[in-house]
């Protein structure tokens, strides 16, 4: 068995387009990370709108609904990296992803010792080996 399954993927997409509206505006840099990120997990724009128009759309909810800790983990990496990719971390975005890491309970996630380039390759890699 997988440790990150297909809903799990569609979660994390959800929650990584949800960080990336987080500061109301979504710029060429997220917009760019979030298809780099479909592309490696396979999953395509029709996939995730058919699963966001049926899925509950807090995103809190939707994050304890992932399978694993492995999928958690990703998930929090994912937002972390799209919170970053355009080098100024709204208020926002920092207290979306404070609250998540402890809603999940995997650890912490310190945004700002994290580098953006090293998370998004980590986070691109994790989507492609359980696409």
């Amino acid at each position: 068995m997988k440790s990150i399954t297909h809903k799990d993927l569609l979660i994390i997409l959800s929650g990584a387009i949800q960080m990336s509206e987080k500061d109301l505006k979504v710029v060429e840099e997220e917009k760019g990370l979030l298809k780099k990120m479909m592309e490696a997990s396979g999953i395509d724009s029709k996939g995730l709108k058919e699963f966001k128009d049926a899925a509950n759309t807090n995103i809190k909810e939707l994050s304890n609904q992932l399978s694993s800790d492995t999928a958690k983990k990703l998930f929090l990496l994912t937002i972390a990296a799209i919170a970053q990719v355009d080098q100024i971390i709204d208020k926002s975005e920092k207290e979306m992803l404070d609250d998540l890491t402890k809603e999940l309970k995997v650890g912490q996630l310190n945004i700002g010792k994290v580098a953006c380039e090293d998370c998004e390759k980590m986070v691109l890699k994790m989507l492609a080996d359980n696409k």
